[in-house]
This record gives C-alpha cells, structure tokens and sequence, in this order.
C-alpha cells in the first residue's frame, strides 16, 4: 500500500503543470526518502541487538527448551 502511495505520488510530480504541485510533490518524496532511511536504520539496529543476543546465549541459570 505504501509503495503504491509513493508511486502514484512519483506519477503525479511527473504529470504537475504547475512549479508550485512539482515542489509539493518533490518534497513528499524527498520526506518518503528520509522516513524510510530512518525505517531502515531501525531494522538494521534490531538486526543487530538481536545477533547479539544469539552470540550471548541464554541468561545464567536459564535453560533453553531444547535442553529441558
């Protein structure tokens, strides 16, 4: 759905007939780019505490189900 949003959002700065659409067109682009840098910085961040956590293993005094 939002792919679809930036798409048309894409369609519709090509087809703008007036310089004052371009530019609000161009902006919510430009704001789309930096909200999914921030999406994407979020996962890589997640992807990371969660490999640590892998490397770290279980808490002390925990067992892991396959141990039960």
């Amino acid at each position: 759905m939002l792919i679809h949003s930036y798409d048309e959002l894409e369609r519709k700065l090509a087809e703008a007939d007036s310089e004052s659409r371009r530019r609000i067109f161009s902006e919510s682009l430009a704001n789309r780019d930096l909200s999914l840098a921030r999406k994407r910085k979020q996962i890589e961040e997640a992807e990371r505490a969660l490999q640590r956590i892998d490397k770290a293993g279980p808490p002390q005094g925990e067992t892991t189900d396959a141990a039960k």
